[in-house]
């Protein structure tokens, strides 16, 4: 789903990669940002893992003359992080 940012009128869109352990979600997500000129945030990871998310933001285009702003997330896939990502999803 797509919302207007009340403060500098963008579009946001929020992109989520979901799926299992090892999929190549935080992968992918990197790969976008090596594209794309942009650097992924992650609040936490052990050996590699997601904790939290990893978090890539592209501000890029126009809609209807307004900018598009896309959030790009990946969730952790480890069944015992499942509230975590939950809460993302939701």
């Amino acid at each position: 789903m797509a919302v207007i940012d009340p403060l500098t009128g963008a579009v946001v869109i929020r992109v989520i990669y979901d799926g299992a352990p090892f999929a190549g979600k935080t992968t992918s997500v990197r790969a976008l940002a090596g594209g794309l000129g942009g650097q992924v945030r992650s609040p936490g990871e052990i050996e590699g893992r997601t904790l939290f998310f990893d978090w890539l933001d592209y501000t890029g285009g126009l809609f209807e003359g307004r900018r598009i702003r896309c959030q790009i997330v990946s969730v952790p896939g480890q069944a015992v992080l499942a509230p975590r990502r939950r809460r993302l999803l939701d």
